[in-house]
């Protein structure tokens, strides 16, 4: 079974202990938020869930993302981009495009919440540098504060 074959799976009940990871690496991320580790986790999820999978042949057009994904996230995707912010705003088309591509850099393998402020993601990665910014605008718009490990800001 291919990696990305179980991943919705994953994100919506985490991996199953032993999973095979078919040889790619996965990174700990940890993810640190203001007090709603459990809330934030609980969007990226949300997203994702949405996101996987869509076959190429009914792949959503990118007004129908717009109905189909959380209004918080749409709306993050279509803030303006202010100074201090910790990671720019992704317009949605790009952010899902990513998605639509015959091949990702990283995969969602498991998350559990460590406490009111920090959990802890991880994901399959086929090696450094990988293509982290779509998962770092997932975090940020989701509210996290930070993360340390395979993915940093």
């Amino acid at each position: 079974m291919e990696i990305w074959e179980r991943e919705r799976d994953r994100v919506l009940l985490g991996a199953v202990e032993g999973e095979d990871h078919d040889g790619w690496m996965i990174g700990p991320v940890t993810v640190t938020c203001d007090g709603d580790a459990a809330a934030v986790l609980d969007r990226c999820r949300a997203v994702m869930a949405v996101m996987l999978p869509w076959p190429r042949e009914t792949w959503p057009t990118p007004e129908a993302w717009e109905t189909l994904l959380p209004a918080w996230f749409v709306e993050a995707c279509a803030a303006p981009s202010a100074s201090g912010e910790l990671c720019t705003p992704w317009p949605l088309g790009a952010w899902t495009g990513v998605f639509a591509e015959d091949w990702r850099p990283w995969f969602w393998w498991d998350a559990r919440v460590l406490s009111d402020d920090v959990f802890e993601l991880e994901i399959a990665i086929d090696g450094f540098p990988f293509g982290e910014a779509a998962m770092r605008w997932l975090l940020v718009a989701a509210g996290a504060r930070s993360a340390e490990g395979t993915l940093e800001f």
